[in-house]
């Protein structure tokens, strides 16, 4: 691995469970899961930094590209525009039905970038 390498991990939310896996092949088998994002989002570079320890002998740094706060706008920004567009949608279905009731919208899949870098002397 070079001095550094942007490691892509993806995001989505399934009945309750905040999820990051990834299919990178230097991290693939990541999964770190937890009804709170936080937790889930902390853990992403621990287990990132395990794996390439693990199964390829690799000592780095793992660290989010992006802070918990910017990732979780981008989450709230996503959540907004499809409760939006499902409004929309069922404003625009019901002409002839009664209306619609959206009672909650799970965040869209997303993804998060990680930055691996060698430690010195490894």
């Amino acid at each position: 691995m070079s001095d550094s390498k942007i490691l892509n991990v993806v995001y989505k939310f399934i009945d309750g469970a905040h999820i990051f896996s990834s299919t990178d092949p230097l991290i693939q088998g990541l999964y770190a899961a937890s009804t709170e994002l936080k937790e889930a989002y902390e853990d992403v570079p621990v287990q990132a930094k395990m794996l390439l320890k693990l199964n390829h002998k690799i000592d780095v740094s793992v660290v989010q590209q992006i802070s918990y706060e910017e990732f979780q706008n981008q989450l709230l920004g996503s959540v907004t525009r499809a409760l939006a567009t499902k409004t929309l949608s069922a404003k625009k279905d019901r002409a002839d039905r009664a209306e619609t009731k959206i009672t909650g919208v799970a965040p869209p899949s997303s993804a998060i970038s990680l930055r691996a870098t060698e430690l010195q002397g490894a």
